[in-house]
């Protein structure tokens, strides 16, 4: 029989260094990744409790058994998002332990990864954003709410995690900074400001507002407290269901998704789309475009020369 294990810090058992990969994750990390490891870490320790109840060191965990428990992801009818997303958190935990030499290779490695529908929201048409622009600066005035629209689709900054915590000390002379702690990759960036964008800010007189306060409140001025995470996407909902849009796959993500195409129609330049984005690499530019039918234009294939 396997002995029972003495030290608690000792990351050769399972439970012991699932602790310790969750304390670093938590140290590094935002509240809600913790959170999700945690949640995919309990599922696969449950599996093993009920399918392999004497196997609790590192080095017992197979290929095999890996497969073993993405099938049983698979038989439990998750989605495919969910499965492939807790399969990549066992990766990474199980990246954690073997760079720490205590296993040789990775179980999870080999595991084939599921398709992903892509998501129904779409772009803004031309038309509809006349609509929205003329009801929220002449039918029924609301300066903030323009603004953070302006903010995702001239900034394509991602709206609940960025754009709503954006403060006024964000706002430099050319670039928008995008502090570490919001950002998708945990990273400070900074953003151009467009013209568009710059216009909007001058409107609002934003730099003459103190520099710790952040631009969108519950108010409608800069203030001392974002508003909360339902905010925005509510008054969008409530936007669109007034406007009778609300059938057409709209979302706040959709302004940026409206800029990124409007930037790239004027431009076709995918390397100002990267660092606009702050995308890791060109791959991901070019993944993001795609998906957004951008590389499907008639003008360009109409300027390919016959022979």
């Amino acid at each position: 029989s396997v002995p029972v294990p003495k030290a608690e810090d000792d990351i050769t058992v399972i439970k012991f260094a699932i602790n310790r990969f969750l304390l670093q994750i938590q140290a590094t990390r935002k509240p809600n990744t913790h959170d999700t490891y945690k949640l995919q870490l309990n599922r696969f320790s449950k599996f093993l409790l009920k399918n392999k109840p004497h196997l609790f060191r590192i080095e017992q965990v197979s290929e095999s058994i890996a497969h073993e428990f993405f099938d049983n992801l698979i038989f439990q009818k998750l989605s495919n998002k969910t499965i492939k997303t807790n399969i990549g958190t066992l990766f990474s935990f199980f990246e954690f332990v073997r760079k720490r030499k205590t296993i040789l290779a990775n179980p999870f490695q080999d595991i084939e990864n599921l398709p992903i529908k892509q998501g129904t929201r779409i772009a803004f048409s031309d038309d509809d954003v006349k609509i929205i622009k003329e009801y929220l600066t002449v039918t029924k005035p609301d300066p903030q709410f323009w603004l953070y629209i302006s903010f995702l689709y001239y900034g394509f900054f991602r709206p609940d995690a960025e754009a709503r915590k954006l403060k006024i000390s964000d706002i430099q002379q050319h670039y928008i900074q995008v502090r570490g702690e919001d950002a998708k990759n945990h990273k400070t960036q900074f953003v151009q400001i467009a013209k568009g964008l710059e216009e909007q800010i001058n409107l609002n007189n934003l730099r003459s507002y103190n520099g710790n306060l952040f631009i969108f409140t519950n108010e409608g001025i800069p203030g001392n407290i974002f508003p909360g995470e339902k905010w925005f996407y509510k008054k969008h909902q409530k936007l669109l269901k007034d406007l009778d849009l609300e059938n057409k796959n709209y979302s706040q993500y959709s302004w940026k998704d409206t800029g990124v195409i409007a930037l790239y129609r004027a431009t076709k330049d995918v390397k100002l789309i990267q660092r606009m984005c702050r995308h890791g690499s060109l791959d991901q530019t070019d993944k993001y475009l795609k998906s957004l039918g951008m590389f499907l234009e008639a003008e360009i294939l109409d300027s390919f020369p016959s022979i």
